[in-house]
């Protein structure tokens, strides 16, 4: 009996026994269960981390490759760059990128740019161009002389001073420059200095009617007239169209009351030059003191009309209207008197032509030079 119990428990499955085998079944596939979510998660989590990293790389990279194409541009990582919370730090590499300001100016100033400006009356914009030039080109003398005449149109004497010397002592024999410096130091209120410039750009060309021109006012300043009626008459005789010698000598003959003179010599003024208010003017002085009252309210009328800024003919015309004129006196014959100068000029080179025939002729054995001869004056101003 107790043998087959025996039996019986170890080959007969038992309601007990399935009990355990499903209890012990159900806890496998627990197991089995729980090592799976556990490798899921794992595996969720590395996907996770690898993708962190991923994205905060590329934020980084594509930022960088924005702030090297465009430096003025800021760029700020999107979400889809980078993690929330994660701090991203932009690197913007260091490359030196001239301004449009800088290139324009490390540009190399030609001559030819500079003269344009000169030419184009900016004179402002051409002493900029022709001081940059010259600091390019310190050995060229055309280059400091032009710096000189654009500095003496703004007034800036002492730039346009330095300029001449400074032409001059890379070509003492640079004629324009002694003939401009001339003039610089004659504005300047320093006329016998002029004159020592005067002097050696006649050396250079003894027939420089320009030279010849700037000695005259040069002495007029000075105060020495008879010395500034000769040099003008030599500039005269050189261009006998040379207007402004014309003019300027007609001015002694108004200081002097040579009114006559003057009007001839301001009539072929505006003969040659019919475009400068100054001339009109002057010659609206001179009708005026020759009793042509109407005709000098025509002068200054037109002296206004060419520069209606120019105060004194403005002040002439308007006194002149309250002035009647007297009833002997025709309107003045302007053709007339300008060949009543140009017969004077005729006069003056007959003069000059016998002078020089007569240096040549022996005088007790001995031949008159140029040099030893006074310089020949007209009668009438003896």
């Amino acid at each position: 009996m107790r043998s087959n119990k025996n039996v019986r428990s170890a080959g007969v499955e038992t309601p007990h026994s399935g009990n355990q085998n499903q209890l012990a079944n159900q806890a496998n596939a627990n197991t089995i269960t729980v090592m799976m979510e556990m490798f899921t998660g794992i595996a969720f989590i590395l996907l996770i981390a690898l993708s962190m990293t991923m994205f905060g790389c590329g934020g980084e990279s594509q930022s960088k490759q924005v702030r090297t194409v465009s430096e003025t541009t800021e760029s700020t990582p999107s979400p889809s760059q980078s993690p929330i919370g994660e701090e991203v730090t932009v690197v913007v590499p260091d490359v030196d990128t001239p301004s449009e300001a800088a290139v324009t100016e490390l540009q190399p100033v030609t001559f030819a740019d500079a003269e344009a400006a000169f030419n184009q009356h900016n004179y402002t914009e051409a002493v900029r161009l022709f001081k940059t030039y010259t600091e390019e080109n310190a050995e060229n003398a055309w280059g400091h002389y032009m710096y000189g005449l654009a500095a003496k149109r703004i007034g800036d004497y002492s730039s346009a001073e330095e300029a001449f010397n400074r032409a001059l002592e890379l070509d003492p024999k640079h004629s324009k420059s002694l003939l401009n410096l001339a003039r610089v130091l004659i504005d300047d209120q320093r006329p016998e200095e002029a004159l020592e410039k005067l002097d050696a750009a006649l050396e250079l060309d003894p027939e420089s009617g320009t030279a010849f021109r700037l000695q005259g006012r040069a002495f007029h300043n000075l105060g020495w007239m008879d010395d500034a009626r000769n040099a003008y008459r030599e500039a005269i005789l050189i261009d006998s169209t040379d207007a402004w010698s014309i003019n300027n000598l007609a001015l002694i003959d108004l200081e002097q009351e040579r009114y006559e003179d003057a009007l001839a010599a301001l009539a072929r003024t505006i003969e040659l030059r019919d475009d400068v208010s100054i001339f009109y003017n002057n010659l609206g002085m001179a009708l005026e003191h020759t009793g042509h009252i109407r005709d000098a309210e025509d002068a200054y009328g037109s002296a206004v009309a060419i520069d209606s800024t120019y105060e004194k003919a403005l002040v002439n015309r308007d006194r002149v209207l309250m002035i009647d004129q007297p009833v002997d006196i025709e309107a003045a014959d302007f053709e007339a008197l300008a060949q009543v100068f140009i017969d004077q000029i005729r006069e003056w080179n007959a003069e000059a032509l016998a002078a020089e025939n007569s240096m040549t002729e022996p005088v007790d054995g001995l031949t008159t030079t140029e040099a030893d001869s006074p310089i020949v004056i007209d009668p009438d101003f003896e």
